[in-house]
């Protein structure tokens, strides 16, 4: 009992200490060549509670600084997250406190350098972990967690605990039920803490491979996490378990120059139904729709290298939740390969509709020239006594089509063939080929570009709209204690279909104690929020927004319609705007091509309920339920959520 009250006395001062904090951060650092002095590029990554907290104001005290921007963030429901990415050159011994928006703050010590490494008189490189998604856990359920850490120079990363006498961290309270193998970077949760949230804040060091009397850290990176522990209902055993389909933990995929690197991710779960796919990776990195058959649930990630600043290590780590249970998280790393120069005298010309290869045989030397081949191997490379040469169209031999900025690049790959098992000595010849095309030039009268058809495009579309009571802490805690009228509702506004990644554009919303609509409030009116509501989460395809019920209505029933189309980005790298800009600037909506508008509505949803004590059943006399809702509203608000009505088209047109 005693253990109970210190663990919740810990819980509450966490809280009042740390209700700001990040629920995930990691930054991965790269020294700038010796000529930059100590400085070096740091690569932050933050999961930030929702809603999306702005970048404004990362880069105002900095010239060398990016921010990853994007419409439309990776995000995750449980608890609500979203991800936030920027880069920036900065001093190797750092201190600093971080805030984003108005619900994140994080402190950020990194001590990386530089430091030359006596094996090779070269900057070290300092260590990578992967940041994964925000943890789970749930009481009396013990549970191990095993992170993915990565080293260019294959020294060994350690794993600690940050140190508040250090001054690496601000607050830092110690928990006594984690326990951490620093050897080996492996937490484990034992299952003897309170329901509640925790943070977690790690240093990973780096240090020579063989150890030595002065067995010191070559440099020290932060990782923080967070922790949130739940009431158990279900066995310990049950979260959803990886398939054979799924990457292995910390395997690597080597990623080529404007080549696209995609990888599926496919779960089982049995108790519970799966909820939603969550992924943390680089930026532009992106998550197909989830896909259901049974008891399995898949989703494909992928992710295009386009020229960027990034990392030559870039991880992606990933998830799954049920409403109570969360799977064991697995790590991808994508290794930007650093491609060697094309031998000298090599000609590339990119020609309507192919590319001309011309590469002298007497720049090549120890490669067996009979064997060289492209993507596809039955495609001809021509081989004389001084030329290599080959003609690779666009639309064949394996070339791989890229949208990165404004342009389109045709991609191929000359390479050497090498028999399976066979072990050589002769060099491996491995030669990107890439054709840029301006999008400009690609849309005029120079060059014709084939749009994919409307269903190929995106799929069977199915829409709804589902309405819940928000949560027990705000309107449903205030109908239990003082009213029978609802004040607040949560409208979910979904598109789901076959294609990725495309977006959901909500054009209007509009609520009406009118079935045929005749009188009605906007909540959104042509892609702009109105002050009658705001949106508190959102997903590729969908939209949940916060409806305050005026006053002055005096109906037993309201009714709410959506105008809905979703979004196919032409250019992979560049998201969908949002659509209130859009509509106010049409030029923006060029590059991408939109599916027909839609409206889906609902029947008559009650809005005044019987208060506790009354023996009306408010299931029967508010509707039937449906499956599209959230299973977590379910138990608190069943009687008002309603029958969602769903719409499947297979015709579409182009804006």
């Amino acid at each position: 009992m005693m253990m109970i009250l210190l663990q919740g006395l810990t819980l509450f001062l966490l809280g009042l200490s740390c209700e700001a904090t990040s629920l995930g951060f990691a930054v991965y650092v790269v020294p700038q060549a010796p000529s930059g002095g100590n400085m070096v590029r740091a690569h932050f990554s933050v999961l930030a509670a929702l809603p999306c907290p702005p970048l404004a104001g990362l880069c105002s005290n900095s010239e060398d600084c990016v921010l990853h921007t994007t419409s439309r963030p990776l995000t995750g429901m449980t608890p609500g997250w979203c991800l936030r990415q920027w880069n920036e050159v900065i001093p190797g011994t750092y201190n600093r406190t971080i805030t984003l928006g108005s619900n994140t703050e994080i402190f950020v010590t990194i001590n990386a350098g530089p430091v030359i490494r006596e094996t090779t008189g070269e900057l070290n490189q300092p260590p990578y972990v992967a940041l994964p998604p925000p943890l789970r856990g749930r009481e009396n359920c013990p549970q191990h967690f095993v992170f993915s850490v990565r080293d260019l120079e294959r020294d060994r990363v350690r794993c600690r605990f940050a140190n508040g006498d250090r001054s690496e961290c601000v607050d830092c309270v110690p928990h006594t039920f984690i326990e951490l193998d620093e050897d080996n970077c492996e937490m484990t949760f034992n299952g003897n803490a309170v329901a509640g949230q925790y943070f977690i804040y790690l240093i990973a060091e780096d240090r020579m491979e063989a150890r030595t009397m002065n067995d010191q850290p070559l440099s020290a990176v932060p990782v923080h996490l967070s922790l949130t522990v739940e009431a158990s209902s279900t066995r310990c055993s049950e979260e959803p378990l990886a398939t054979n389909d799924t990457p292995e933990d910390r395997s690597t995929i080597q990623v080529l120059p404007f080549e696209e690197a995609t990888f599926p991710v496919s779960y089982r779960s049995v108790k519970e139904n799966i909820q939603e796919a969550v992924v943390v990776g680089p930026p532009e990195l992106y998550r197909g729709a989830l896909k259901t058959s049974g008891d399995r649930t898949a989703a494909t990630i992928g992710w295009v290298r386009t020229l960027n600043m990034l990392p030559r290590l870039l991880p992606v780590c990933f998830s799954t939740n049920t409403e109570s249970l969360q799977s064991q998280f697995r790590c991808v790393w994508l290794e930007q390969s650093i491609a060697m120069a094309p031998p000298p005298g090599t000609e590339l010309l990119c020609n309507d509709g192919e590319m001309s290869l011309l590469l002298p045989t007497t720049s090549i030397t120890n490669v067996n020239l009979n064997g060289l081949q492209l993507n596809d191997p039955n495609c001809p490379v021509t081989i004389n006594a001084t030329h290599v040469t080959a003609q690779i169209p666009f639309n064949s031999c394996g070339t791989e089509t890229v949208n990165t900025n404004s342009e389109f690049v045709y991609t191929n790959t000359l390479r050497s063939a090498i028999p399976s098992g066979l072990i050589t000595r002769e060099r491996v010849l491995l030669v990107p080929l890439a054709c840029r095309l301006s999008r400009v030039m690609a849309t005029g009268p120079e060059y014709d570009v084939g749009f994919p058809a409307e269903l190929e495009a995106f799929g069977v579309i199915t829409s709804s709209i589902t309405v819940s009571l928000p949560s027990p802490s705000s309107a449903a805690a205030r109908l239990q204690r003082q009213s029978i009228r609802i004040t607040e509702l949560d409208i979910t506004v979904t598109a789901d279909n076959e294609a990725l990644p495309t977006t959901l554009m909500v054009s209007n919303l509009i609520a009406s104690d009118l079935p045929n609509f005749a009188t009605a409030l906007f909540m959104v009116e042509r892609g702009c929020l109105n002050s009658v509501a705001r949106l508190v989460l959102t997903t590729s395809n969908s939209a949940t927004y916060r409806f305050q019920l005026p006053s002055q209505i005096t109906a037993s029933k309201m009714y709410f319609r959506a105008t809905i189309s979703i979004c196919l980005p032409l250019n992979i790298s560049e998201p969908c705007p949002e659509l209130c800009n859009a509509t106010n600037n049409p030029t923006l909506l060029n590059n991408y091509v939109m599916s027909r508008l839609m409206v889906v509505s609902t029947n008559g949803v009650n809005i005044v309920a019987e208060p506790p004590g009354q023996s009306v059943n408010i299931f029967n006399s508010f509707g039937n339920f449906t499956s599209h809702a959230p299973e977590r509203a379910s138990a608190m608000a069943a009687g008002v959520i309603l029958t969602t009505i769903s719409i499947f088209l297979q015709n579409f047109f182009l804006y």
